[in-house]
């Protein structure tokens, strides 16, 4: 009884390796399916928020967003892997993953993000 229980035990742990080999988690593609919504738009981008993922830690606001591309000819969009952006909504700043604190000024698509994102 014990070798059936040992030999059942291998089986269940070879099963769940075999399972993620062939079905990795990969938190890109649980991203994929959570809520997105357009936080800025210009003829060539377009601007999302993850609003599943927004988080405020002391005064910055932090969250989940995706830049897309869009083709102006035929309109076809290129889709963006999701990245982190936080925002000091009090000093209207912003930073990318390991970037210094940057002002918007003089982008107005970056500040159209900066504002908009704020209102969350």
């Amino acid at each position: 009884m014990n070798y059936f229980n040992a030999l059942l035990k291998r089986i269940l742990i070879a099963g769940v390796i075999l399972l993620n080999f062939f079905y990795p988690f990969d938190a890109v593609t649980s991203v994929e399916s959570v809520n997105w919504e357009k936080l800025a738009q210009t003829s060539d981008k377009l601007q999302f928020i993850d609003t599943e993922s927004i988080k405020y830690k002391k005064g910055i606001l932090s969250f989940l967003t995706r830049l897309d591309e869009v083709t102006p000819e035929n309109n076809e969009t290129t889709f963006a892997k999701p990245y982190l952006l936080q925002v000091d909504c009090d000093k209207r700043l912003f930073k990318n993953n390991d970037s210094d604190w940057q002002s918007s000024r003089g982008n107005k698509f970056m500040t159209d993000i900066v504002i908009n994102s704020c209102s969350y």
